[in-house]
């Protein structure tokens, strides 16, 4: 049997980590049928994932932009993301989201950072329904308010369409049915090969609901662990949920991929 291509649905090869050799990267992780998607997190990377994607055109090679949650301090320019939003090389909104880890302790300060953040998020949010593209969504520390904003943004789960998909997941199983209600896919990263805190979560979500996702330069799986991450080492975070679902390594590979191309409709 064929070795079925792997999808790294998040992998910020535009990074300052990557400046040196992104190139050399994706030629290997092309090599291995590791197919990728760049997400951004500010203006820069969000333009430079464009870029890398374009250079790459006909390779399964695909890009998001956004600003992250913790990048409040940077103006939104809706004019410059609707632009590149619009690009074909674009699947998605994101990296967005809510991050309440690092909040100012100053409770009035803590206060406008959670506005700001929000403010942000929403202007995202809209963006996605205008371009009509699923979101890649972080949260750390914030998922009741998350999940509340997603409610009044998209309601009740009602249609076919997915929404997007919550990256690098390390909530419990509450939190996990609520995304799932409301449309959305769950990514996991080498976090889960670090620890078995989250094995319930992974047994407990639907296989046609999970991706593989590297977070690369961060998070490298065991036995990377502590290295800089490679998107092809999703291979390590598919072997750990073949592990606990009690299937074959080949078929995460296969289910998580066909869920990547139906989520953000890429075909390769």
């Amino acid at each position: 049997m064929e070795t079925p291509w792997m999808i790294d649905t998040h992998c910020h090869l535009n990074l300052g980590q990557y400046n040196e050799d992104y190139q050399t990267i994706i030629d290997d992780a092309l090599e291995h049928k590791t197919a990728i998607i760049i997400p951004g997190c500010d203006l820069a990377s969000s333009k430079k994932g464009v870029e890398i994607t374009t250079a790459y055109t006909g390779k399964p090679i695909w890009a998001a932009v956004g600003q992250h949650p913790t990048e409040t301090g940077e103006e939104w320019d809706e004019k410059v993301y609707s632009d590149l939003a619009r690009s074909d090389f674009v699947v998605a909104i994101g990296e967005i989201g809510l991050d309440y880890f690092h909040l100012p302790q100053d409770a009035l300060e803590r206060e406008h950072a959670v506005i700001a953040q929000k403010k942000l998020l929403q202007q995202q949010l809209d963006l996605a329904h205008e371009v009509k593209k699923p979101v890649i969504l972080h949260c750390r520390d914030a998922h009741d308010d998350l999940i509340e904003m997603l409610i009044k943004q998209y309601g009740v789960w009602t249609s076919d369409r997915e929404r997007g998909v919550i990256h690098c997941f390390t909530a419990g199983i509450r939190e996990a049915q609520s995304y799932l209600d409301l449309g959305f896919l769950i990514s996991f990263t080498g976090i889960v090969t670090f620890t078995n805190e989250y094995d319930d979560v992974l047994k407990d979500i639907p296989f046609e609901k999970l991706m593989l996702d590297s977070d690369a330069p961060f998070l490298s799986p065991v036995p990377h662990r502590g290295k800089r991450n490679h998107p092809r080492y999703v291979e390590f975070i598919a072997k750990k949920i073949a592990e606990v679902k009690g299937v074959t390594f080949e078929a995460v590979v296969m289910q998580t991929s066909k869920n990547a191309r139906r989520l953000f409709e890429i075909s390769f």
